[in-house]
């Protein structure tokens, strides 16, 4: 029983700013000026007057009864915006203004009184309280819920409710923020109560309480939580309620969220939907007409209905909306089978990823106002194309299950023959074709022009090209009709991405776990041919790989790995486990949100190019792209990877001339790029005026003496493994004994093969969704270790693949905070990088040099000569006149309570030899606090210099400087 118009009415009047702005109308369209309209978003149609209480409004687009434009009142515009109709619109006003519940026959009838003034013991008096407080008491399944009504205020006798539910659903925005908890109470068979349960506060009192009003629209879904962590574009599936929310989490075991909303069929306009936006979502009704209706906004014949999930999602931004038909059987007993349903009767994850892929639909547009015309026919192909999809590449539905369906889900059934089956059109792009050679195992793409003999030839035999398109009384083929069909074909397909082309590494394709080898795949550890993959993207042939080995990696090799990576000379220890964590993700990296990388340093002699060719590359065997650093540009890695999504390692990545430098900044460039899987494209230009558009996805390793970084967003992406020389020795003793524990190291290195390699590998693509939750994990944890989320977006990843590798069992916050803090992270922090730019300065004036003066000669630091000149104070005979002209010779002025350095000096740049710091010290000088870039300064005759100038401050007491 809905509630009484007359009843709502009279309660509400008055009221409706309030009531439509927790409906989700902007409070700045409720005034009496013109403005954007809430409804149809008309600029400047619409007024909100609330004319004598009752949210009067005009908008001379949607306004009216027919909504062609006019006047309206508050249940009008709260239909409009909502999509309700006007008895769910009565009905959610009631619940709003917590009138009593209709369905009870000796409820107190609703009286019309003067504004602002209520009723005694009126349900208003609690308000909710959002987002719930930290110190209120948790409601749990199974547990004791004592629940105030409201609605039962004053009545004598009531203390409460005691509730036992069933089930307690939690109700989080996308940041986690709890609003308030769904229960399922379970009575007897068939009877059930899923009261919406908030905590609130009086009015008067303050006093706090659980009670049952509903959580205010637009409500969060069921789930939405779970929605930060999903990659744009990635999957979501949406279902009707609670209990079937938890049945699908389980089916689909962690593959992809699960949301709910709540509120039943017709409380989907009440629901806040903008988590999903960028996501493509996947609906799965129940199995009756109000089930679909209310995933797809029409009934099972196609007549529009009200709003449905398709609607609001597509309004909200979604990347896409798909649904799945319920099965036939149930559908036409319109029973409501649902995905409960499925779990009882025995479902997993590969029957239910099988039905999705079979019974997946497309929504069609509904239009509200005048029935569809029939879309037009489009011409077929001249030829058939029922033959088997290339590499993933889908033109079309996908063909319905017959009795050559295969075994595997994963893969195409075989279909057809017809030249499709050797050379298949996939599309245009740009003037350009697209086709699909079976020969080649690749896509390639042709120009017009190159729709010749020899170009056809190139995809397929000429015996084939006969077979299909014979040329009357000649042994040739016609080239002019192929040619016709394949282009005409290409037209007919519609746009095609090149982007959708993937290289060999790893890959998440709709929540399988792809391992690309070059000549076959690797799909949830099934090995299954190239052209059987059923995708939209397209796998290409390439050089094979030898890819993971039989077995895994054992404990106690994972343990004899650990040690010699702890061995390794390290300047910090937690260098040990970001080498073991990057060489466990590396190979796996495109299937991972943040692939940071490492930059492996040290002097010359201190074993880096150890590190880096006896343990990195052997571990990663044939499984990445290998430069050495001199000669290599950004262009060449670009064009090598091809869509590969590998590691690729750089040695002697040195910048000693400004020709390396720019090379190695362009480098890092296209490393910063592949850092996130942000869905983020680089352009380039091309000479023939378009643009060159590409994504790379590898974790990238470099070595070198010195480190080359020099933007602050390539020091929170690349982690910086310093290798220390070894001690000095000071006896022949000592001396023998280092050089027995090098032998000896050297020695067990031997153990590190590109055959330990492959069974890492191994294990790490058995564990693939369990390793991507570990870094998940490890990341959160992190942020609250380290001081920047980026950072701990960049060792959080390392350590999550670090201790993937350790471990079997799966990472909890409780586990990785630990494994977090036993290591030393301050030289990691955002502190510690901004420090690193004092280091400069420290190493620079750190150097010593020999000062003359007038009649001694001194070595002095830097330093020391800059306290002469800024206090005017001699030091060892050397004063003030003496200090400036050596520091000018290095490029250094004091003036005006500030260092001016020049940006380049030979000098200077001697005095940072074997440092970071010898080429671009300026840079880190600019982030330094109070520094800015100064014009030209000449230093000396001989040097005329940019420069860059620090305050003094720190280096000298204000109060010692020389005026």
């Amino acid at each position: 029983m809905g509630y009484k118009v007359k009843e709502v009415r009279a309660a509400a009047n008055g009221r409706w700013p309030d009531i439509l702005a927790a409906f989700g109308v902007d409070r700045k369209a409720l005034r009496d000026e013109h403005g954007p309209c809430p409804a149809c978003g008309g600029n400047d149609r619409f007024r909100f007057d609330d004319k004598n209480g009752d949210g009067d409004w005009y908008c001379n687009q949607c306004g009216g009864p027919n909504g062609d434009g006019g006047a309206g009142d508050g249940f009008m515009l709260l239909q409009r915006v909502c999509s309700l109709d006007l008895g769910d619109a009565i009905n959610e006003v009631g619940k709003f203004l917590y009138l009593p519940d209709p369905g009870d026959d000796n409820r107190p009838r609703a009286q019309t009184m003067p504004r602002n003034e209520k009723p005694a013991g009126a349900s208003d008096a609690w308000v909710p309280v959002i987002p719930v407080p930290a110190d209120a008491p948790p409601l749990v399944s199974g547990g004791v819920a004592m629940v105030w009504n409201p609605k039962k205020e004053g009545a004598e006798g009531y203390n409460g409710s005691k509730l036992r539910p069933a089930h307690v659903a939690e109700v989080r925005n996308i940041e986690g923020d709890l609003f308030g908890y769904v229960l399922r109470c379970e009575f007897k068979p068939g009877e059930k109560i899923t009261p919406q349960v908030t905590y609130c506060a009086h009015r008067e009192t303050g006093e706090p309480r659980w009670c049952m009003i509903g959580i205010p629209p637009k409500r969060p879904l069921v789930g939405s939580e779970l929605l930060a962590d999903v990659a744009e574009g990635g999957p979501v599936m949406v279902v009707e309620g609670e209990k079937k929310r938890e049945a699908a989490l389980r089916l689909v075991g962690g593959r992809m969220p699960v949301v709910s909303w709540i509120g039943g069929a017709k409380a989907v306009g009440l629901t806040d939907w903008t988590g999903l936006r960028g996501l493509k979502v996947i609906g799965w009704p129940d199995a009756d007409p109000e089930g679909i209706a209310a995933m797809t906004g029409t009934s099972i014949d196609g007549n529009p209905g009200r709003d449905g999930v398709f609607q609001a999602v597509t309004a909200a931004g979604a990347a896409g909306f798909r649904w799945v038909a319920p099965p036939a059987d149930h559908l036409e007993a319109a029973d409501g089978w649902d995905l409960a349903d499925a779990e009882a009767e025995g479902w997993d994850w590969g029957r239910l990823a099988a039905y999705i892929r079979d019974s997946i639909r497309e929504a069609a547009p509904v239009d509200r106002q005048t029935p569809k015309a029939a879309a037009p026919e489009r011409k077929p192909a001249p030829a058939p194309i029922a033959a088997p999809a290339p590499a993933g590449a889908v033109a079309g539905p996908v063909p319905a299950a017959s009795d050559n369906e295969p075994d595997d889900p994963n893969e195409e059934p075989e279909v057809g023959g017809g030249i499709a089956s050797f050379v298949r059109p996939m599309g245009h792009n740009g003037g350009s074709f697209y086709y699909w050679s079976a020969g080649l195992g690749q896509i390639v793409e042709m120009a017009p022009g190159k729709h010749t003999k020899s170009g056809l030839m190139a995809l397929a035999g000429a015996d084939i090209w006969r077979a299909f398109f014979p040329k009357p009384k000649s042994t040739e083929f016609d080239v002019d009709s192929a040619a016709d069909w394949m282009m005409e074909s290409c037209r007919l397909l519609g746009v095609y991405d090149p982007r959708k082309v993937r290289g060999r590494g790893a890959w998440i394709d709709d929540e399988r776990s792809i391992l690309h080898l070059g000549d076959r795949l690797i799909v949830d550890g099934r090995p299954t041919e190239l052209p059987k993959l059923r995708s939209v993207y397209a796998y290409q042939a390439n050089y094979r790989l030898r890819g993971p080995a039989d077995t895994p990696i054992t404990r106690a090799e994972i343990r004899q790995l650990e040690d010699l990576a702890k061995r390794i000379r390290w300047d910090v220890p937690a260098s040990a486990y970001l080498l073991l964590g990057w060489v466990t993700l590396a190979p796996i990296c495109g299937a991972l949100k943040q692939r940071p990388s490492i930059w492996i340093t040290g002097a010359s002699g201190s074993g880096k190019t150890t590190v880096l060719q006896r343990f990195l590359i052997p571990l990663l065997g044939d499984l990445l792209h290998y430069f050495q650093g001199a000669g290599t540009t950004e262009p060449g890695i670009r064009q090598e990877l091809a869509g590969d999504a590998i590691p690729v390692v750089v040695d002697e990545f040195e910048q000693n001339d400004k020709r390396h430098q720019e090379r190695v900044q362009a480098i890092l460039e296209l490393a910063r790029g592949s850092y996130s899987d942000d869905g983020a494209k680089t352009a380039k230009g091309s000479s023939g005026g378009t643009a060159n558009l590409y994504t790379v996805r590898s974790m990238f390793a470099f070595s070198s003496i010195n480190v080359g970084i020099k933007e602050k967003a390539d020091t929170n992406r690349i982690a910086v493994l310093s290798v220390r020389n070894p001690e000095e020795p000071e006896t022949d003793a000592d001396r023998e004994r280092l050089a027995a524990d090098w032998e000896n190291f050297a020695a067990a290195l031997d153990f590190i093969t590109p055959e330990l390699g492959r069974r890492i590998l191994a294990r790490t693509v058995s564990r693939l969704p369990v390793i991507r939750e570990n870094v998940r994990v490890f990341v959160r944890a992190a942020a609250g270790i380290l001081d920047s989320q980026r950072l701990a977006d960049t060792y959080g990843v390392m350590m999550g693949g670090a201790w993937s590798l350790l471990h079997d069992a799966a990472a909890t916050p409780q586990s990785a905070k630990a494994m977090l803090k036993a290591l030393d992270w301050s030289v990691y922090t955002e502190s510690a990088v901004e420090n690193e730019a004092e280091s400069v300065l420290s190493a620079m004036l750190q150097h010593v040099v020999l000062c003359d003066g007038a009649d001694t000669r001194a070595s002095l630091s830097l330093g020391e000569l800059v306290k002469i000149s800024a206090t005017g104070r001699g030091f060892s005979g050397i004063y003030r006149k003496d200090a400036d002209a050596m520091l000018a010779r290095y490029g250094l002025r004091v003036r005006s309570g500030r260092l001016f350095i020049a940006n380049n000096s030979r000098l200077l740049a001697r005095a940072l030899t074997d440092t970071p710091y010898s080429i671009n010290w300026k840079n880190y000088l600019r982030r330094i606090k109070g520094a800015r870039s100064e014009g030209t300064i000449q230093f000396s005759t001989a040097l005329t210099q940019r420069a860059t100038s620090v305050p003094l401050a720190p280096i000298v007491p204000p109060g010692d400087m020389f005026e």
